[in-house]
């Protein structure tokens, strides 16, 4: 089976972005887009080819084949760190070459449809691997970042119709890094409820009934550390027995500690579970009774202090790493420069970056995100013009939005000022599944209120505060006053996680290149060298803008070692470049210490005196 990443290499891309060379046409800028989907490999030509036509292109360079269509089910990774998960490996191993599912058991407990990631192994395979010699539907136990962790097994009869049933009741058997994960059944929309339970059926049971996608944590215990994915509530499909009830209420309470919107569905009658109410009549009927009995309310009227245990179990959403390390999902950040000085370059190659999913300026992107680029200021054909600076985005990673395309239809673009213009926008980072959104300027898409108004800031600072608890991250792009602080209210800053400082340098900029100097005023979460301040270069070279960057220490260095050359004292050195003298000593020192000249005769009096002391 050829995978997505083995196509990528052999063209000569990039596994990161997925990008390639498409193999269809002349391709000499990637515009091939490769990746596993839920049902196979998925290739995208975004210069216009066909699906069939890059195929067919694939099978004659020997990179596609009938089973290409096939998602592998591995564990990450080429090491196993214990027994426990070099079992999983093999049963998920096994399950990948497995062409049957267990469609007979899952229909003899009233459930239609087998999802495509449960399989069915023969006993002649488990037995080989667990030593059980009966056949068994595996599953793949999921990580919060889509990676397979480990396998859950439900053995079955010989005949693989029913549960096989042991000692202590039906036989279940987990492998690998189970703590915390879920077996996804279907994957979560965020506009739509997920359903949550113990058992595989029991949640299969509650999907048939509702519709609704959802997942099984596999044991009462796992379901207290579920790390969950985003969804617009949670429906627990609890069981109406004693240890069903007390985990699904502790389980609710959790979530709703955590400001999630909860509904806990119990059978009507003791002691059935969801699949008992899907094989007997009026099973929607009993679901939407369910469902009314608890209306998942937040409990927000009284809140109180917690104890520390309990603090620390808390589920908090975790923050992943989109531009390491100053930007984080979920996470708020500012970027703010004077009229005209690179702020929109600067978005555009970050928002870029993120959704293909590449580093920039040696910050490090894991993945790529979903991004929202909210242009304000320019004009539509500005906005095209400097898009096409920069490589076309994989499709449905980057949505634009502009001012100019609101005037076309006659219609104003949101004032996020009022609450009418926040809720159009949150309209449309739902539609489009936003991880991320870089507003540019926050001075045009607030248009009431007084800019530097504590007050009027009040109510949009809680809306990007209610974004990021939804898990996404927020650029905000604003001007520079005169004073080289961000314009306004300084009541702006204090959310913020990162807050970045541009400043054009016309002295150092040359007839191909803009120099800017990027400077890290607040730095919530990084500190030391990966917050020093970097000189970027900024420039369009073959009709595609290009950034790099070196270090303002070295900048400051190579400046410092020149006029000291030219014999300049280091107290003149530091007012010419407002900084201290006891830095620009510093800087000399190093200088000295790496070889790279004498400098020691060119020290200001009180400086030789201190070095003659030194020795």
């Amino acid at each position: 089976m050829t995978t997505a990443n083995e196509i990528i290499t052999k063209l000569g891309g990039n596994e990161r972005t997925g990008m390639c060379r498409c193999p269809a046409h002349d391709d000499q800028n990637p515009s091939l887009h490769v990746s596993n989907g839920r049902k196979g490999v998925v290739v995208r030509c975004h210069a216009g080819c066909s699906q069939e036509n890059v195929i067919a292109a694939l099978r004659q360079h020997g990179l596609w084949s009938k089973t290409s269509h096939k998602v592998p089910l591995r564990l990450p990774g080429d090491t196993d760190t214990n027994r426990t998960e070099r079992t999983a490996r093999k049963l998920l191993d096994a399950a990948e070459k497995s062409t049957e599912r267990p469609n007979a058991y899952l229909q003899g407990r009233g459930i239609k449809r087998s999802p495509p990631t449960l399989k069915l192994v023969g006993r002649g395979i488990m037995s080989a691997i667990t030593g059980t010699k009966l056949p068994a539907m595996i599953a793949p136990i999921t990580n919060k970042e889509g990676q397979i962790v480990a396998a859950h097994v439900t053995y079955l009869t010989a005949d693989a119709k029913k549960n096989a049933v042991g000692k202590n009741g039906n036989v279940r058997r987990m492998y690998g890094k189970v703590a915390g994960e879920l077996v996804v059944l279907k994957e979560p929309d965020p506009e739509k409820p997920f359903i949550l339970g113990e058992g595989i059926e029991t949640v299969l049971s509650a999907m048939q009934i509702s519709g609704f996608p959802g997942g099984a944590a596999t044991s009462a215990g796992n379901m207290e550390k579920l790390r969950l994915p985003n969804a617009a509530e949670y429906i627990i499909a609890a069981d109406n027995d004693p240890p069903g009830l007390k985990g699904a209420a502790a389980f609710a309470g959790r979530l709703r500690l955590e400001g999630r919107t909860v509904r806990v569905a119990i059978p009507k009658s003791k002691g059935l579970d969801w699949n008992d109410v899907l094989q007997s009549d009026e099973a929607g009927a009993r679901w939407q009774a369910a469902l009314d009995a608890d209306k998942g309310e937040k409990p927000t009227e009284r809140m109180s202090a917690l104890e520390e245990f309990k603090f620390m179990k808390l589920a908090f959403p975790e923050r992943e790493p989109l531009l390491e390390p100053w930007l984080r999902r979920p996470g708020l950040a500012m970027i703010h420069a004077p009229r005209g000085e690179g702020k929109t370059w600067f978005g555009l190659v970050v928002a870029k970056s993120v959704a293909d999913g590449q580093d920039l300026l040696g910050w490090r992107c894991p993945a790529s995100a979903r991004v929202l680029y909210v242009e304000g200021e320019l004009p539509g054909q500005s906005v095209q013009g400097r898009l096409n600076k920069f490589p076309l985005s994989p499709r449905g990673k980057l949505h634009i939005l502009c001012r100019d395309t609101y005037l076309l239809r006659g219609k104003t673009m949101p004032d996020l000022g009022d609450s009418d213009g926040r809720q159009e926008l949150d309209r449309i980072i739902k539609q489009c599944r936003a991880d991320v959104v870089i507003i540019d300027t926050i001075s045009t898409m607030v248009r009431s209120g007084v800019e530097n108004d504590a007050e009027s800031w009040a109510p949009i600072q809680e809306w990007l505060l209610s974004h990021r608890w939804q898990g996404r991250s927020i650029i905000v792009m604003h001007h520079s006053g005169k004073s080289g602080q961000q314009r306004g209210t300084s009541k702006r800053e204090d959310v913020m996680d990162t807050i970045i400082k541009l400043k054009k340098q016309p002295e150092a900029s040359t007839e191909t290149e803009s120099a800017v100097d990027l400077t890290f005023e607040k730095s919530r979460d990084f500190y030391g060298q990966e917050a020093e301040p970097l000189r970027l270069w900024f420039s369009i070279k073959d009709g595609l803008a290009t950034w790099r960057a070196e270090p303002m220490r070295d900048v400051q260095a190579e400046k410092v070692r020149e006029m000291l050359k030219a014999g300049m004292k280091q107290k003149d050195i530091a007012r010419e470049m407002d900084v201290t003298a006891g830095r620009i000593s510093q800087i000399a020192k190093e200088i000295r210490e790496r070889g790279e000249g004498n400098v020691t005769s060119r020290l200001g009096r009180r400086h030789r005196v201190r070095e003659r002391a030194k020795l």
